[in-house]
């Protein structure tokens, strides 16, 4: 073999290894960048502390981290945004006997089609106030159920001891306070729901039928360590701040334990339990609450429906605001179906907080009520609240 034909087989292996190698590298290069993030689109980075960010990086991400990987250099303020905009081709059916009230068939279902929605829109405003101490407020700027612009929650977050003590210092490297009007933390399903328009973090369209999803005036306070959590919470127990009726209504409390570590870069494993106890309220909205309203634009409606009333087709209401729908129907009833029947209600006995209506009364009332328009579970307990 002659020196040349040496070195040129040596150039041969080592281009064919180049070759090999090359998309090796290239699969680790793309695996070290910001999910969502290409080389034509490059993400604004995160400045604030103990962030969980709007956007794709806030996939696969429950609590605000506990971590000090953003240094603070003084006040800073972020503005985000996050839109959506569906496109509907769904078709419903029923073959139920019609049943009619006033002359209109209310198992009748509203003829839809495809088409688009109305789009929905959320708007994010974060400051950081001090080191480890930010302040974090949603704007719904436009939902299925508000069109108007309106707030969601607004909350402070303190990760760090504002004063410099020594003690303090060493409590809050394990200790989250997180106070004002937010999300309360019950399950882990919330941080995958789809919230108006943001539904960067649902795999699917819609949310559970029984979501976990409201928001109070309290706070909760937490306690990490390592892979360990633990949570401690009180709220007001009502998704709006009131000062009436307090002989209706109680404190809500609320805790959570878990465990989540990252065992290997392909397997991570998290194991939570929460629990949520009221004695009483005027109208509990843990499974209620979302304000936003359903993806799914007029199904399962009958022609009666309006956008407002069934704002949430697809979902379903806990007992306490199915309740509070009953009595609103009841005051304002719709004409009779048989010659005779009563539409007044009759008291039973019913979980604090609450008023019940008699299997009887009910039941006179179910051919009025089959298919009525929907009650917005979140506008019966405005009405309650009022005193009407």
């Amino acid at each position: 073999m002659t020196g040349r034909s040496h070195v040129a087989r040596l150039l041969t292996i080592a281009v064919v290894a180049a070759g090999l190698f090359a998309p090796l590298a290239r699969a680790q290069e793309t695996q070290q960048r910001v999910p969502g993030e290409t080389e034509r689109a490059k993400l604004a980075p995160i400045v604030m502390q103990n962030y969980r960010p709007h956007d794709s990086r806030g996939l696969n991400m429950f609590e605000t981290p506990k971590l000090d990987n953003v240094p603070y250099d003084g006040f800073k303020m972020n503005w985000g945004a996050s839109f959506t905009q569906e496109f509907q081709a769904l078709h419903h059916s029923n073959t139920a006997q019609p049943v009619i009230v006033g002359g209109v068939n209310t198992n009748q279902l509203l003829s839809i089609g495809a088409g688009f929605d109305n789009a929905q829109a959320n708007m994010y405003l974060d400051a950081q106030l001090a080191k480890n101490i930010r302040v974090e407020m949603t704007t719904y700027l436009s939902t299925r159920h508000h069109n108007d612009t309106w707030v969601k929650d607004g909350f402070l977050l303190i990760d760090g001891s504002p004063w410099e003590n020594g003690m303090l210092d060493n409590i809050m490297k394990y200790t989250t306070l997180k106070i004002g009007h937010f999300e309360v933390n019950y399950g882990d399903a919330h941080f995958r729901s789809s919230d108006a328009g943001n539904t960067m973090f649902n795999p699917l369209i819609g949310n559970l039928i029984m979501n976990a999803f409201t928001t109070e005036v309290g706070g909760e306070a937490y306690l990490r360590k390592g892979p360990w959590m633990g949570m401690f919470g009180a709220t007001g127990g009502e998704i709006r701040g009131t000062v009436r009726t307090p002989d209706r209504r109680a404190p809500t409390y609320l805790g959570k334990v878990g465990f989540d570590s990252q065992l290997n870069p392909d397997l991570r494993l998290r194991l939570t339990g929460s629990i949520y106890t009221t004695a009483k309220s005027i109208n509990n909205t843990l499974y209620s609450g979302s304000r936003a309203g359903s993806p799914y634009f007029d199904v399962l409606v009958n022609t009666t429906a309006t956008t407002d009333g069934s704002a949430w087709t697809g979902g379903a209401a806990s007992s306490s605001s199915a309740t509070s729908s009953r009595r609103r129907a009841v005051r304002r009833p719709r004409p009779a179906t048989a010659r005779g029947t009563s539409t007044r209600p009759r008291a039973c006995t019913g979980s604090p907080g609450t008023t019940s209506t008699s299997r009887r009364a009910t039941t006179r009332r179910r051919a009025a009520l089959r298919g009525s328009r929907t009650t917005s579970p979140w506008t019966a307990p405005r009405s309650a609240a009022a005193g009407s």
